[in-house]
């Protein structure tokens, strides 16, 4: 099965910025998260490629799985991913929503180990920031920190990535 195969249908607009479009789809009773990036040039197409290579390179339960990718002329892409039930790290601060110390410790444990997977592999995620770590809910109850958007990920060169002035790693 694919997105080619006309088989999502739209449920909701997620999130709509400049650049990309999330939405929650559903394909055969699934629901699924769908984002869209629209690369008018080069250099935006190029990240949507690293964030497909870099999600593909990489399985752990504290990252975003892809699911299925691909891209259109003209600087369409798009990644079909599982719909996580949550909410950003930052939408989390902005409502002043604070667990205890215990869960948040543990957040961020899955966090670091989630940033770790890609490390792991050798990549360098360079966007660390609260919106792109969601705070996810599972069957249990308990929360569960998934990182998202590899977009501005690099392969680790002996031990640093370099991009331009900047040095990471």
């Amino acid at each position: 099965m694919s997105m080619r195969d006309g088989r999502l249908r739209l449920v909701k607009v997620l999130y709509r910025g400049p650049r990309s479009e999330v939405m929650e789809v559903e394909r055969d009773g699934e629901r699924l998260a769908l984002k869209v990036v629209f690369a008018e040039d080069r250099e935006l197409f190029e990240r949507f490629e690293r964030e497909v290579r870099a999600l593909g390179s990489v399985d752990h339960p504290n990252v975003v799985r892809l699911l299925e990718h691909g891209s259109y002329r003209g600087g369409l892409g798009w990644l079909l991913m599982p719909l996580l039930r949550g909410t950003t790290l930052r939408m989390r601060l902005v409502e002043r929503k604070r667990p205890g110390v215990a869960r948040t410790c543990r957040l961020f444990s899955q966090f670091a180990r989630g940033l770790g997977a890609p490390h792991a592999a050798g990549l360098v995620h360079r966007d660390e920031q609260p919106r792109n770590l969601v705070v996810g809910s599972e069957r249990e109850g308990r929360a569960r920190g998934i990182v998202l958007d590899l977009g501005r990920t690099l392969h680790r060169e002996h031990g640093s990535a370099s991009t331009g002035s900047h040095l990471a790693g």
